[in-house]
């Protein structure tokens, strides 16, 4: 407790209260953020819950005391210099930092209120899903087909968890949902499946299809990727579609996929679809090989 009063009575010096008491905890907040974005989407309770939970602490708890102290410390800073210089700075820093706040505050109330109408839209029964999952090849494979929509990554790790031989999964879908595209790129890196598509898998589609040990393309399949969009029909002036787009691709360096392929995959416009040529993909990393059209390797191939 003597520590928060000494920050928040401004008693600590300036150089401390800005980059640890500040700095360091608007990074915290920025991963605990991504980290829950990245792996509770699909999990509706959960990922309500955790960013509600998240904009309180932060936001409503810690960013007042960060900034009174900060403010104090600043206060103290250009009684005691002759220069007061870098108080200036910091207080012009707090500033742009609570503009910031805001508009970010709003931006997450939009996700939460898209999530909600989305959960809301849900179909009561799941065969009336836009995608169909099924196992194939003695349940060694699953098989996606349709739109990556609202709950297709728990469906998955429901199937994982009741199937512990399944080695890879069947990705023919045109895109859909990003944050649904990264649960499936996570899920499938996770329990290191292999990825394969024989058809076509685009936009969203192609984050999970990213996310395979080894990656495998039919021989008229095609992986199709643009910029993204928002997803919703209501304007949504705080979302960042640049920041969404440099999530992924952080994702897919992980993946080794070459810089020059990456500096290319989010210029083609939302409404268009850029489909490189196979030869192309296996150049820059993204597919391991090309097989004939419903062959799935042997396991160790």
């Amino acid at each position: 407790m003597n520590y928060i009063r000494t920050h928040w009575n401004g008693e600590f010096s300036l150089r401390r209260s800005f980059w640890v008491h500040f700095l360091v905890l608007i990074i915290a907040y920025y991963y605990i953020g991504q980290w829950i974005r990245l792996f509770l989407y699909a999990h509706p309770e959960a990922f309500v819950l955790a960013v509600i939970a998240h904009l309180v602490v932060f936001w409503l708890i810690l960013y007042p005391w960060q900034v009174v102290g900060l403010l104090r410390a600043c206060g103290k800073h250009s009684v005691t210099h002759d220069h007061p210089l870098w108080a200036r700075a910091v207080q012009a820093i707090v500033i742009l930092s609570f503009l910031g706040t805001l508009i970010h505050l709003l931006g997450s109330i939009q996700l939460l209120a898209v999530y909600k109408n989305k959960i809301n839209n849900q179909p009561e029964d799941r065969l009336q899903a836009k995608y169909a999952l099924s196992l194939v090849r003695n349940e060694r494979f699953i098989h996606l087909r349709g739109t990556i929509d609202f709950g297709v990554t728990s469906d998955v790790e429901e199937i994982l968890r009741h199937h512990s031989g399944i080695e890879g999964i069947i990705l023919d879908s045109p895109g859909g949902i990003v944050y649904e595209g990264r649960g499936l790129f996570m899920l499938i890196k996770k329990h290191g499946l292999d990825t394969y598509s024989f058809r076509s898998c685009s936009s969203a589609c192609a984050i999970a299809f990213i996310g395979g040990a080894r990656r495998f393309l039919g021989e008229a399949a095609r992986l199709g990727f643009h910029q993204y969009r928002l997803d919703s029909d209501r304007v949504q002036p705080f979302s960042d579609i640049e920041s969404e787009q440099q999530k992924d691709l952080s994702l897919y360096k992980g993946q080794m996929i070459k810089d020059e392929f990456l500096d290319r995959i989010f210029d083609t416009p939302q409404s268009e679809i850029w489909f490189p040529a196979q030869t192309d993909l296996i150049a820059a990393g993204v597919v391991d090989r090309i097989i004939p059209d419903g062959e799935l390797p042997a396991a160790g191939i």
